[in-house]
């Protein structure tokens, strides 16, 4: 019992204590956001083959995919922007026969207790013959993925893929390369945004403020890659402007202790 007394009244001192300090000093909360236009595009070329015979479709898949590497290599696009997948086979079995046969009965269950003969139709057709390996199929599929930091870049590469015969291009992902550096510029101007906050309530108060006492960094996501239509993309390609920006923000919650007097 004195234990249990003895720890509450621990508790009570240190939450007073606590409280005390807080009144001494000034909380303040600090934003601060950066806007940019998205400065690199993502896109992906799907080359695809339907084919019994795996080993020709796959050397023309990869005769595709080296060439359109090859074009973006040559539009100067750096090696680490351009990635290839392996070629992914997908078998595609025939869809089996799920058509019921027609049965009849010869003679009448009413008419007594003579023998009745079940017939199917499928007895009089040839029989069908068993599934062949060769009646299987196989789909093929490799990708080339593409990050561009030119939007003229990218008709001239369309261009290529099309010639080349891709099957299908992917919506264009833009984002910022750098959003990171861009984060930690937001963040201490939101540091500064706080202490400019503080500075101004202490003066209005009339007090001093003393050294920061606590300082939280609020959850932070960095901006995700915005999908845009072919057509959108190339509207952004002949207006030479980026309407749309991509906002990073950052804030902070900082505690300044009061000096006294």
């Amino acid at each position: 019992m004195k234990l249990r007394l003895f720890l509450f009244t621990l508790l009570v001192i240190n939450s007073n204590y606590l409280f005390a300090e807080q009144a001494k000093g000034i909380t303040v909360v600090g934003k601060a956001s950066i806007a940019k236009a998205p400065d690199q595009f993502k896109v992906v070329f799907t080359f695809e083959q339907r084919t019994a015979i795996i080993a020709k479709a796959k050397a023309k898949i990869d005769q595709q995919t080296n060439l359109l590497t090859r074009s973006a290599k040559a539009m100067r696009i750096k090696d680490d922007d351009i990635k290839t997948t392996s070629v992914q086979v997908v078998p595609i079995y025939p869809k089996p026969n799920t058509n019921l046969h027609r049965v009849y009965v010869e003679q009448d269950f009413n008419q007594g207790d003579g023998v009745v003969a079940l017939n199917s139709n499928a007895e009089s057709k040839t029989k069908a013959k068993p599934n062949r390996r060769a009646e299987i199929v196989f789909d093929l599929r490799r990708q080339v993925e593409v990050i561009l930091t030119d939007v003229d870049d990218y008709e001239r590469l369309l261009d290529k893929a099309l010639k080349i015969g891709v099957t299908r291009i992917s919506p264009v992902q833009s984002s910022l390369a750098k959003a990171e550096t861009l984060y930690q510029q937001a963040l201490t101007q939101a540091v500064a945004n706080a202490k400019t906050k503080a500075l101004r309530l202490a003066e209005n108060l009339g007090v001093e403020l003393g050294p920061v006492q606590m300082l939280n960094e609020h959850a932070y996501r960095a901006p995700g890659q915005v999908m845009m239509a072919a057509e959108a993309f190339d509207g952004v390609r002949q207006m030479k402007s980026y309407s749309g920006t991509s906002e990073i923000s950052a804030e902070v919650t900082v505690t300044f202790m009061l000096k006294s007097n």
